[in-house]
């Protein structure tokens, strides 16, 4: 089954009941063992949409990931199907709480579109048409807002990146899109220091899988927790996992602007000796 290509399931009515938003910070486990420091996280996953269709697995895929970071001892913050002003609180509280860190993470599996070149990630209050694509949160925004302070920012996307209209051409933004009809502008970033590690090719879709969990969020997961991995080693495994899972319709992207080495699972110094 296909997923998170927020103008493919619009088509139909209103789904008439109000998503509930639950914020949860998961537990602090223990510090990396690695000169990384203290590292800030946010996990979203959103499922029930007011106005789309749902994705079934997209909190089981922000527990699964939230999961994971939590246990690689980074503080992480759980969020589940929040409306746009809970989506940017959470990425405000996740600024506030990286005033320190090195490093900050953000998940986020939900419907997502690419316009004007960037990905933009679709709330569970989202109305239909361009309304919708206005109420949604940027990748490009959430860049700028995590920039106050120079640190490394790692962004997973579990979005898809079909081509979807801006403008006010409601019938063009309402269709599935095959990648091909416009051709995306480059977005401007608003600092160096970063990588966005999309679910999928550009003009691609980004599958639930037959399991309880997106075949990238699996990946991921399985990437993260090979210790002594540096983070293009582990977008490559995730890349090449998702690659075979969904026979090659799925290719997971990236681009990056990071400026220093980032290992998330640092081999421990008892394993070094060994």
């Amino acid at each position: 089954m296909r997923r998170r290509h927020f103008f493919a399931a619009l088509a139909g009515a209103a789904l008439g009941v109000c998503p509930s938003v639950t914020a949860a910070r998961a537990h602090h486990v223990a510090s990396p063992a690695s000169d990384l420091g203290p590292v800030a996280a946010l996990s979203v996953g959103v499922s029930q949409y007011q106005y789309a269709a749902p994705l079934p697995s997209a909190k089981a895929d922000a527990f699964l990931v939230a999961r994971s970071l939590t246990d690689l001892g980074f503080d992480t913050e759980l969020l589940l199907d929040p409306g746009e002003a809970e989506l940017r609180r959470a990425v405000e509280r996740l600024r506030q709480r990286a005033a320190k860190c090195k490093v900050v993470i953000l998940y986020v599996a939900a419907h997502g579109v690419m316009t004007n070149g960037t990905c933009r990630i679709i709330p569970a209050d989202a109305p239909v048409g361009p309304t919708g694509l206005s109420r949604s949160t940027s990748e490009t925004e959430i860049s700028q807002s995590l920039s106050d302070r120079p640190r490394q920012k790692l962004l997973f996307l579990d979005a898809c990146r079909g081509v979807g209209g801006c403008s006010d051409d409601s019938a063009v933004a309402r269709q599935p899109t095959t990648g091909k009809s416009r051709t995306p502008t480059s977005p401007v970033f608003g600092a160096a220091g970063q990588m966005v590690c999309y679910a999928s090719q550009p003009g691609g879709q980004a599958e639930d899988g037959m399991s309880r969990n997106s075949p990238f969020a699996s990946a991921l997961v399985e990437a993260l927790a090979q210790p002594g991995l540096e983070i293009y080693e582990v977008t490559r495994r995730l890349r090449l996992n998702v690659l075979r899972a969904t026979a090659g319709r799925q290719i997971p992207w990236e681009r990056s602007s990071l400026l220093l080495p980032v290992t998330l699972n640092p081999v421990a110094a008892q394993e070094v000796l060994q």
